[in-house]
This record gives structure tokens, sequence and C-alpha cells, in this order.
């Protein structure tokens, strides 16, 4: 199946960034490394609050570093970056880069699959 295929490949990038010491977790790190021009992309998972996702989301803009919501759960991600944090930064540009390029295809699998089961979402 396609979109698990490359929800793997997100999930697998996620966790090389994490071992190659360019991930961040958790707000507090993320809005630093973004003031401190260290973040070139940032992500919140699906477990996210709104107001943590508007937040990461107003930073992101400020700083103009691409943002996006993952539709994976924190629990999910935690397996893959060592900790369970809605908020995640990627401090390598070339990860930063591969990683929202999944990611945004992965999103772009579950919108045409939620179309195939008359609109629902499996975003929270």
């Amino acid at each position: 199946m396609p979109g698990l295929e490359i929800e793997s490949k997100l999930l697998h990038m996620l966790s090389m960034s994490r071992k190659a010491g360019k991930l961040l977790l958790g707000f507090d790190s993320v809005r630093e490394g973004l003031a401190g021009g260290r973040v070139f992309a940032a992500f919140v998972s699906a477990s996210a609050s709104q107001k943590t996702q508007k937040e990461v989301e107003f930073f992101s803009k400020k700083y103009r570093v691409p943002f996006m919501r993952l539709q994976i759960p924190a629990e999910v991600l935690r397996r893959f970056t060592g900790r369970e944090a809605a908020v995640m930064g990627i401090s390598d540009k070339n990860f930063a880069e591969k990683i929202l390029s999944l990611a945004g295809d992965f999103q772009q699998y579950l919108a045409v699959s939620n179309s195939d089961f008359g609109g629902l979402s499996i975003d929270n």
C-alpha cells in the first residue's frame, strides 16, 4: 500500500535525523532553534493541542521556516524519535527537505484516501 510505504519512509527519516543529532524535540527546544536560525522545518504531531499548533505555526512564520502538522500521533512518533513529543524541529537542511517532501506526499495520499471514504478525516 503506497500510504504505508510513504509513512514508513517518513518515520525512518525522522529516526535517522534523531540518530544524527539533527532532531529537536519539544516546544521550547524548537522555539529556541527557530529563533537561533538552527531549525529548517518544524512539525507538530496529530496529538498536539490546537494552542501548541498555533504557537509553533506562529514562530515558524515569524522566522520563515516551513511548518507542517503530521497526521501521526506522538505515541507512534515516539518509537522513532526516542521521546514522546508533540513538537519537532529538524536542524539539518537536507533532512528537512526530504522529510517535508515525504510528509507532503503522505498528506496528499491521506486526502485522496479520505475522499474515497466520503471525506472522513483521520486527523483529531
